[in-house]
């Protein structure tokens, strides 16, 4: 399951903004986003860590929902951080 920050609108704000001073601790709102990891290849998934680092913050490729689906069996673990 994937989650978004969600920007909301000024009447739920002011709501949320009420149990943060009761409770003198920020919340954040989040949504739920229907998406799956997308299948990556070493060379695209370093393009995308070498971009992650250089702009300080994290980056996720989703699978397009209309693609075909790519049943192969993978060869080790892609998304292994060192």
């Amino acid at each position: 399951m994937l989650y978004s920050l969600l920007n909301l609108p000024a009447d739920k704000l002011a709501k949320i903004q009420v149990i943060e001073a009761e409770i003198n601790q920020p919340l954040l709102a989040f949504s739920e986003v229907q998406a799956s990891p997308a299948q990556l290849d070493r060379e695209t998934l370093a393009k995308i860590r070498e971009l992650e680092e250089d702009l300080g913050i994290v980056l996720l490729a989703v699978a397009d929902p209309n693609a075909p689906v790519d049943n192969k069996p993978r060869r080790g673990r892609l998304s292994r951080r060192r």
